[in-house]
């Protein structure tokens, strides 16, 4: 038998340390300038690698359930179209290739519009559950502006959420 009291309250910790599976430290604060300087400098490429790396970090959160198939498919096909182009220019007389050019730019819009989209449905529930004021994504916004747009909206609410909470009530 041990000599602990069987009526004594239970004994549990109860420091103020908040562990939120909506914590917003998943997402890093980068400068939506940074963003669109490397999206030029890169000509493009950096927003398939934006997507999908975003696409990676949302999928290290719990209960954000979203797959990497087509971000990943969007990074490879940008990657496979630019090898295809660079093709084309060496063999220019060959037609096929032209062909091809076409079906992977059409492949590459398609995953894209299914990659950004299901990011920024998965971003929104996320930073409404974080407890940001305005997580809402312009649909018109993010699809012709995604990157920059979605960057800036994440700062936004990092930004939003990072602030102490004040009273309405101080004087």
């Amino acid at each position: 038998m041990t000599n602990e009291n069987i009526y004594s309250p239970p004994k549990s910790d109860v420091s103020n340390e908040h562990h939120s599976i909506y914590e917003i430290s998943f997402f890093p604060r980068k400068s939506a300038w940074l963003v669109f300087l490397l999206t030029i400098v890169t000509c493009g490429l950096y927003t398939p690698y934006w997507v999908y790396t975003r696409t990676k970090m949302v999928t290290q959160i719990p209960n954000q359930h979203l797959s990497t198939t087509a971000a990943t498919c969007y990074l490879c096909i940008t990657i496979i179209s630019i090898l295809v182009v660079i093709l084309l220019q060496m063999f220019a007389k060959n037609a096929g290739i032209g062909n091809i050019s076409g079906i992977m730019n059409l492949l590459q819009i398609v995953f894209y519009i299914i990659a950004v989209f299901s990011l920024r449905s998965t971003v929104e529930v996320f930073l409404r559950n974080a407890g940001a004021t305005e997580p809402k994504l312009n649909k018109f916004l993010t699809f012709f502006f995604c990157t920059i747009y979605m960057q800036y909206k994440i700062n936004k609410c990092l930004d939003e959420l990072k602030q102490p909470k004040t009273s309405q009530f101080e004087f």
